[in-house]
């Protein structure tokens, strides 16, 4: 057990409100690949978190997060949302070039345990000729790409993220890049 504790949640939580709301991309995580379930049964998978600042809503925490199998599969959550946000996908796609690109974010909210949750129920573009603002000098776009990592923009991530990157194939299968995420030092 580690003596270091977190609450799981602000404590003056409040979630963004249902609907569309004017966003930016503010950080891309590779996940690397997972231990997921899907249909009941266990499988590998690669993910990938998106995380939106909404631009139209003065709440605490305006950043809203969705996790992605990261997959072009013509079924899959992510390229339905991609190709809704930046039009048709071809046999590639750079998801670097999301960052800081505007888009409407749909918000739908589940309650659990007696708390209310905000979820990212999909992603498209802004109208054409609408004014979208900037990312406030707060937030700062970000990419985590476990093929080039990089233990400053690893450090920063929530302990959640850190946790999850850690508990993925590519990290547990290959001590050196796990000494590079944990220790400074060791950091280029």
């Amino acid at each position: 057990m580690s003596l270091k504790l977190y609450t799981s949640q602000a404590i003056d939580y409040t979630p963004a409100s249902e609907g569309t709301h004017i966003a930016r991309c503010l950080r891309i995580i590779d996940l690397g690949t997972q231990d997921t379930e899907y249909q009941g049964k266990q499988m590998e998978r690669p993910q990938v978190i998106l995380q939106f600042v909404l631009l139209d809503e003065e709440i605490t925490n305006p950043v809203v997060t969705k996790r992605y199998t990261a997959s072009l599969h013509p079924q899959s959550g992510l390229r339905k949302d991609l190709e809704a946000w930046v039009g048709k996908i071809n046999l590639e796609f750079s998801l670097s070039s999301l960052l800081n690109k505007p888009c409407l974010v749909s918000i739908s909210h589940n309650q659990k345990d007696n708390r209310v949750y905000a979820n990212v129920s999909g992603v498209s573009s802004v109208p054409k000729g609408f004014d979208v603002p900037e990312l406030p000098p707060q937030y700062q776009p970000l990419i985590f790409d476990l093929s080039k990592p990089d233990h400053a923009v690893f450090e920063s991530l929530p302990v959640r993220m850190r946790g999850d990157i850690l508990r993925s194939k590519e990290v547990r299968t290959n001590r050196e890049l796990y000494d590079l995420l944990t220790s400074p030092k060791q950091s280029q």
